[in-house]
Protein backbone atom coordinates (compact mmCIF):
# COMPACT_ATOMS: atom_id res chain seq x y z
CA UNK A 1 0.00 0.00 0.00
CA UNK A 2 1.34 3.43 -0.86
CA UNK A 3 1.68 6.35 1.50
CA UNK A 4 -1.28 8.17 -0.07
CA UNK A 5 -3.57 5.16 0.18
CA UNK A 6 -2.65 4.56 3.81
CA UNK A 7 -3.14 8.20 4.68
CA UNK A 8 -6.46 8.33 2.85
CA UNK A 9 -7.80 5.28 4.66
CA UNK A 10 -6.67 6.60 8.04
CA UNK A 11 -8.18 10.04 7.43
CA UNK A 12 -11.49 8.61 6.20
CA UNK A 13 -11.70 6.43 9.32
CA UNK A 14 -10.94 9.49 11.41
CA UNK A 15 -13.67 11.53 9.67
CA UNK A 16 -16.17 8.75 10.38
CA UNK A 17 -15.01 8.69 14.02
CA UNK A 18 -15.50 12.46 14.38
CA UNK A 19 -18.98 12.25 12.88
CA UNK A 20 -19.91 9.39 15.22
CA UNK A 21 -18.66 11.41 18.21
CA UNK A 22 -20.89 14.31 17.17
CA UNK A 23 -23.90 11.98 17.01
CA UNK A 24 -23.01 10.39 20.35
CA UNK A 25 -22.69 13.82 21.99
CA UNK A 26 -26.18 15.00 20.95
CA UNK A 27 -27.91 13.89 24.19
CA UNK A 28 -25.17 15.56 26.21
CA UNK A 29 -25.59 18.78 24.22
CA UNK A 30 -29.34 18.66 24.86
CA UNK A 31 -28.65 18.39 28.58
CA UNK A 32 -26.26 21.30 28.28
CA UNK A 33 -28.99 23.32 26.62
CA UNK A 34 -31.40 22.59 29.47
CA UNK A 35 -28.75 23.58 32.00
CA UNK A 36 -28.01 26.78 30.13
CA UNK A 37 -31.71 27.58 30.01
CA UNK A 38 -31.74 28.31 33.73
CA UNK A 39 -28.60 30.43 33.83
CA UNK A 40 -29.07 34.06 34.72
CA UNK A 41 -31.72 34.20 37.44
CA UNK A 42 -33.86 31.45 35.98
CA UNK A 43 -34.76 33.26 32.77
CA UNK A 44 -34.33 31.10 29.69
CA UNK A 45 -31.64 32.22 27.31
CA UNK A 46 -32.55 30.84 23.90
CA UNK A 47 -29.37 32.20 22.38
CA UNK A 48 -27.27 30.12 24.78
CA UNK A 49 -29.45 27.04 24.38
CA UNK A 50 -29.35 26.98 20.61
CA UNK A 51 -26.05 28.70 20.04
CA UNK A 52 -23.65 26.55 22.03
CA UNK A 53 -25.23 23.24 21.06
CA UNK A 54 -25.57 24.15 17.40
CA UNK A 55 -22.03 25.52 17.21
CA UNK A 56 -20.62 22.27 18.62
CA UNK A 57 -22.54 20.14 16.13
CA UNK A 58 -21.68 22.39 13.19
CA UNK A 59 -18.00 22.41 14.13
CA UNK A 60 -17.84 18.61 14.37
CA UNK A 61 -19.75 17.95 11.15
CA UNK A 62 -17.76 20.59 9.26
CA UNK A 63 -14.48 19.09 10.43
CA UNK A 64 -15.55 15.59 9.36
CA UNK A 65 -16.70 16.82 5.93
CA UNK A 66 -13.49 18.82 5.37
CA UNK A 67 -11.32 15.84 6.28
CA UNK A 68 -13.36 13.62 3.94
CA UNK A 69 -13.06 16.11 1.05
CA UNK A 70 -9.34 16.56 1.70
CA UNK A 71 -8.94 12.79 1.50
CA UNK A 72 -10.77 12.68 -1.83
CA UNK A 73 -8.58 15.45 -3.24
CA UNK A 74 -5.49 13.67 -1.91
CA UNK A 75 -6.37 10.52 -3.83
CA UNK A 76 -7.00 12.33 -7.12
CA UNK A 77 -3.63 14.10 -7.18
CA UNK A 78 -1.01 12.58 -9.45
CA UNK A 79 2.23 11.37 -7.95
CA UNK A 80 5.62 12.03 -9.44
CA UNK A 81 6.98 9.05 -11.42
CA UNK A 82 10.13 8.85 -9.29
CA UNK A 83 8.20 8.82 -6.03
CA UNK A 84 8.31 5.33 -4.58
CA UNK A 85 5.27 5.74 -2.33
CA UNK A 86 6.81 3.41 0.23
CA UNK A 87 5.77 4.30 3.74
CA UNK A 88 8.64 4.76 6.17
CA UNK A 89 8.43 4.40 9.92
CA UNK A 90 9.04 8.11 10.51
CA UNK A 91 6.28 8.98 8.04
CA UNK A 92 3.83 6.66 9.77
CA UNK A 93 4.72 8.11 13.16
CA UNK A 94 4.19 11.66 11.86
CA UNK A 95 0.77 10.72 10.47
CA UNK A 96 -0.25 9.03 13.73
CA UNK A 97 0.92 11.98 15.85
CA UNK A 98 -0.87 14.49 13.61
CA UNK A 99 -4.06 12.40 13.80
CA UNK A 100 -3.72 12.30 17.58
CA UNK A 101 -3.41 16.09 17.55
CA UNK A 102 -6.60 16.42 15.51
CA UNK A 103 -8.33 14.03 17.93
CA UNK A 104 -7.27 16.10 20.95
CA UNK A 105 -8.45 19.32 19.30
CA UNK A 106 -11.84 17.85 18.35
CA UNK A 107 -12.27 16.27 21.79
CA UNK A 108 -11.44 19.49 23.61
CA UNK A 109 -13.61 21.57 21.27
CA UNK A 110 -16.60 19.32 21.88
CA UNK A 111 -16.15 19.53 25.67
CA UNK A 112 -15.22 23.22 25.83
CA UNK A 113 -18.87 24.46 25.90
CA UNK A 114 -19.52 22.20 28.89
CA UNK A 115 -16.47 23.59 30.66
CA UNK A 116 -17.59 27.18 30.07
CA UNK A 117 -21.09 26.42 31.35
CA UNK A 118 -19.71 24.62 34.42
CA UNK A 119 -17.57 27.66 35.18
CA UNK A 120 -20.54 30.02 34.80
CA UNK A 121 -22.88 27.90 36.94
CA UNK A 122 -20.36 26.90 39.65
CA UNK A 123 -20.55 28.69 42.97
CA UNK A 124 -18.36 28.61 46.05
CA UNK A 125 -15.98 25.69 46.29
CA UNK A 126 -17.20 24.32 42.96
CA UNK A 127 -15.71 27.37 41.21
CA UNK A 128 -12.18 25.95 41.54
CA UNK A 129 -13.32 22.71 39.87
CA UNK A 130 -14.88 24.69 37.05
CA UNK A 131 -11.64 26.61 36.48
CA UNK A 132 -9.63 23.39 36.53
CA UNK A 133 -12.00 21.76 34.04
CA UNK A 134 -11.73 24.74 31.68
CA UNK A 135 -7.93 24.85 31.96
CA UNK A 136 -7.77 21.13 31.19
CA UNK A 137 -9.65 21.67 27.94
CA UNK A 138 -7.42 24.61 27.01
CA UNK A 139 -4.32 22.49 27.65
CA UNK A 140 -5.75 19.69 25.52
CA UNK A 141 -6.38 22.16 22.67
CA UNK A 142 -2.81 23.46 22.98
CA UNK A 143 -1.29 19.98 23.06
CA UNK A 144 -3.30 18.93 20.02
CA UNK A 145 -2.14 22.00 18.13
CA UNK A 146 1.48 21.30 19.00
CA UNK A 147 1.13 17.70 17.81
CA UNK A 148 -0.25 18.88 14.49
CA UNK A 149 2.26 21.70 14.03
CA UNK A 150 5.46 19.81 14.90
CA UNK A 151 5.05 16.03 14.43
CA UNK A 152 8.66 15.71 13.25
CA UNK A 153 10.02 17.06 16.54
CA UNK A 154 7.83 14.65 18.45
CA UNK A 155 9.16 11.73 16.38
CA UNK A 156 12.73 12.79 17.22
CA UNK A 157 11.84 13.09 20.92
CA UNK A 158 10.20 9.66 20.97
CA UNK A 159 13.17 8.10 19.19
CA UNK A 160 15.64 9.74 21.61
CA UNK A 161 13.65 8.50 24.62
CA UNK A 162 13.74 4.98 23.14
CA UNK A 163 17.55 5.10 22.94
CA UNK A 164 18.05 5.95 26.62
Amino acid sequence: MTRKETTAIALKCFAIYILSQVIISLPSLATLGIRLKYMGNGYPSNIWIGGVSTLSVILGVTTAVLIWKFTNSLMTKETAPDESGVLEVNGVMKIILACMGVYFIIDATMVLPHAVVNLQVAKGSQRALGITYLLTQILELTFGGILIAKPGKWVKTIRSIGQI
